[in-house]
């Protein structure tokens, strides 16, 4: 039997049901106050970390500031060391070829030297004839009178055990004089004295670090500053040590020794504060460190340096450097730092 084919219609067969659609926008609030939330504490927290961050950068910015002052001022006093050697080699050069145009040359600042005619004298007939030539030569060629001689080196002895003891320290003298440039006596006696011999010409340390010091004062009162840190220098160099270096042979020359340590720290001050007069910051600095280590309790020094580190633009070690003078004047003479140093620190670091 023959069917007629079913004929399906493009609409969709009714069910009964009618389907929702979606509205358009509407979302879960729940959910959405959760996100919210989470993505608030999100910014907060990168806010966090970002002021965290920045904290430690500017830390680090301090840091940085700080050991880039600190490598200027030791750059910068390596510099300052080497043109110091040169300018040291250069005047040492000079003296040399000047020296070598005397008969006598010494070195009494430190380990005490002397040449006779070019020659070094390497040993001694006797420590007490080194001690006598010391003496002589420390005297600037004044003629020593023999009561004066036999009472510094022999004042226990009796007035003719002495002069015994001086006739035979004399005699030794001259004779290692001698072994190096026979045919002179170097030694002279005249009416009661004992002298370099005066045809001899001579050059010592002691003569001329003073004349240099000397020439640097008169130059700076003239205001002639350039004049001024040519002697300085040339007399800081002389200065090699504390007069007779390791000398045992008596408290004779005590008193020049602490006079000539007076005037070698007097000359560092003077020389560092025309440095820092000038704008040389980091060799003024140097000196005020070598001030310090001939006279750790020297406030002036303490000041020098604080005055260079504040021109240096380095507040942190002005501090450092007035409570270490603090801290010595305490423990080394229990005292207080003075009110100039006091002020000159008020000044420095103004309080915040």
């Amino acid at each position: 039997m023959f069917r007629r084919p079913v004929r399906i219609s493009g609409r969709r067969p009714h069910t009964g049901v009618q389907p929702t659609a979606p509205s358009a926008g509407r979302v879960d609030a729940p959910a959405a106050s959760e996100t919210a939330s989470a993505f608030a504490a999100s910014i907060a927290r990168h806010e966090q970390l970002v002021g965290e961050l920045q904290a430690a950068l500017e830390a680090q910015r301090r840091v940085l500031a700080q050991l880039n002052g600190r490598l200027e001022l030791l750059t910068g006093s390596r510099r300052d060391a080497d043109a110091r050697e040169g300018f040291a080699s250069t005047i040492n050069d000079q003296d040399k070829a000047e020296q070598r145009r005397y008969d006598v040359v010494a070195r009494l600042l430190g380990p005490f030297e002397v040449s006779i005619g070019g020659v070094p004298v390497g040993s001694w007939r006797s420590q007490k004839a080194a001690s006598l030539l010391k003496y002589l030569l420390l005297h600037d060629h004044r003629p020593a009178r023999r009561e004066t001689l036999m009472e510094v080196f022999w004042p226990s002895s009796s007035p003719k055990s002495a002069r015994n003891n001086l006739n035979v320290t004399v005699y030794q003298l001259r004779g290692t004089l001698r072994e190096i440039d026979p045919g002179r006596t170097h030694i002279v006696y005249t009416d009661g004295t004992y002298r370099l011999d005066p045809h001899l010409t001579s050059w010592c340390d002691v003569a001329e670090f003073s004349r240099a010091l000397q020439l640097g004062h008169r130059s700076a009162e003239a205001g002639d500053g350039a004049a001024a840190l040519t002697a300085y220098r040339h007399a800081r160099e002389l200065y090699g040590g504390m007069l007779l270096e390791g000398d045992t042979s008596g408290e004779w020359f005590f008193d020049a020794q602490r006079h000539l340590h007076q005037e070698q720290c007097g000359l560092l001050e003077r020389l560092g504060t025309i440095l820092l007069d000038h704008g040389d910051l980091t060799e003024s600095v140097v000196m005020g460190e070598e001030l310090l280590i001939q006279d750790p309790c020297r406030e002036t020094g303490h000041q020098l340096l604080m005055r260079a580190y504040a021109a240096l633009q380095q507040p942190q070690l002005v501090v450092k450097q007035y409570q270490r003078c603090a801290d010595l004047l305490r423990r080394e003479l229990s005292v207080d730092p003075a009110p100039a140093t006091v002020a000159l620190y008020g000044r420095l670091v103004p309080a915040r």
